[in-house]
């Protein structure tokens, strides 16, 4: 997927349907591609992935590299919300939309904030000097 919004995906697969004169109909494909990304991405990778960091989380704890653990990255929350950076993750966490905490990303530049310091940052914020909509800044006031 390569962090390709679904509506890409869905035009790409539609398109090369048609240059394959497969005739597949637009709502087909829709549907088609959804139910791959349900199951591959949010079911089989999440579920591989996931077993595959239990395993290594193993190897480096019988190997005492404790330090190293902590560096593994959180596949199964990144593939649940559609985030990977820690600032994302504890926007989300403070009961953000996933929309809004995209948005506030072009404003924010620590990618490693805790909620406690995106909820400081989030009060910070002037609203008037940021492009935002107002059901983004809805959606921030509600929090706040």
């Amino acid at each position: 997927m390569s962090g390709k919004p679904l509506s890409y995906l869905i035009r790409k697969s539609y398109e090369s349907y048609k240059k394959n004169h497969y005739g597949k109909k637009l709502p087909a494909v829709i549907r088609e591609v959804m139910e791959n990304v349900e199951n591959f991405v949010r079911y089989q990778f999440a579920k591989d992935s996931s077993c595959y960091v239990d395993i290594l989380r193993y190897v480096l704890e019988v190997n005492n590299k404790q330090e190293l653990i902590d560096s593994i990255p959180q596949l199964n929350l990144w593939l649940e919300f559609g985030v990977s950076q820690k600032t994302h993750l504890s926007l989300l966490a403070l009961g953000l939309s996933r929309n809004t905490v995209l948005e506030l990303a072009k404003y924010i530049i620590s990618t490693e904030k805790s909620k406690e310091e995106c909820l400081i940052w989030l009060k910070s914020l002037n609203f008037d000097e940021l492009d935002l909509s107002p059901i983004i800044i809805d959606d921030i006031k509600k929090i706040l």
